[in-house]
């Protein structure tokens, strides 16, 4: 028996007596993964507060609508945790041929991010208690041509020109 084998011997041998030593007290909560909203007796979050993302300033001129599509994670007291980029697409009608997809994506990624984590919603529930979950957001940025510009002062951030969807069946217009 190697060296190797014999501490992991010993070791087990003595778990089961760390135990008798261990102090009454319970051991820290592990917190559990996400559920998965809607799935398995999972409610939805509901949006109740949101923040519109801004039209990136350096693509106001150039026309460009994108969609970018996040996984969320909504955490049980309503706000938002971790985001992940799961999908973005930009419009290549207007592509320039000197500037990467992946520059542009960037852009749309970063003021989308910023909004949607701002963002507050009715957490989900399983079994009556508030969950963690996953939850989908997508959010478009589309030029619209029929809306009024808006009078841009220094430092104020415009949501002109930006159409919104939040989660699934919730649509939400700016």
């Amino acid at each position: 028996m190697t060296t190797r084998e014999r501490a992991v011997a010993i070791a087990m041998t003595l778990a089961p007596l760390s135990l008798v030593w261990a102090t009454d007290e319970a051991p820290p909560q592990r917190s559990s993964p996400p559920f998965y909203a809607g799935i398995g007796g999972v409610t939805n979050p509901v949006l109740k507060l949101r923040t519109s993302p801004v039209y990136p300033k350096k693509l106001r001129g150039k026309r460009l609508e994108g969609q970018i599509i996040l996984q969320v994670v909504v955490k049980s007291d309503g706000t938002t945790g971790s985001i992940e980029v799961i999908r973005c697409r930009v419009n290549k009608e207007h592509e320039e041929p000197d500037k990467s997809l992946d520059n542009l994506c960037e852009l749309f990624v970063a003021e989308a991010t910023i909004a949607v984590a701002k963002w507050v919603y009715e957490p989900a529930h399983y079994r009556d208690e508030p969950v963690d979950v996953y939850w989908t957001v997508v959010v478009d940025f589309r030029m619209n041509q029929s809306r009024e510009r808006a009078e841009h002062r220094d430092g104020e951030r415009s949501n002109y020109p930006l159409h919104l969807t939040a989660g699934r069946n919730c649509g939400v217009e700016s």
